[in-house]
């Protein structure tokens, strides 16, 4: 799959911005989850192209006692924080 919104903390990426056109990220993981379930290929058209979703709200998994739900943490991110993280992952990327 090419997006997975669970960070290493086990923290869930509910709400995301995008530079990138939405429609297209929403058709990527459509095709992606039918690719997977069905076992077909489906048209990538050979791109090989990086998506960034930066996380606005996760959703954190909690459980109390025979209780279980959501808490939720608001990440707030500058414009300085959101390009520093693209080129780092860009740079990440092109060392590969």
């Amino acid at each position: 799959m090419p997006y997975l919104g669970i960070n290493r903390e086990q923290q869930w990426a509910a709400l995301v911005s995008m530079r990138d056109n939405a429609a297209r990220s929403m058709l990527e993981i459509i095709w992606s989850k039918i690719s997977v379930y069905f076992n077909v290929e489906m048209p990538w058209c050979g791109v090989d192209e990086i998506e960034f979703f930066a996380p606005l709200l996760y959703a954190i998994p909690v459980e109390e006692g025979d209780k279980v739900g959501w808490k939720f943490k608001f990440i707030e991110m500058k414009e300085v924080e959101l390009k520093k993280k693209i080129l780092t992952r860009l740079g990440a990327r092109v060392n590969r």
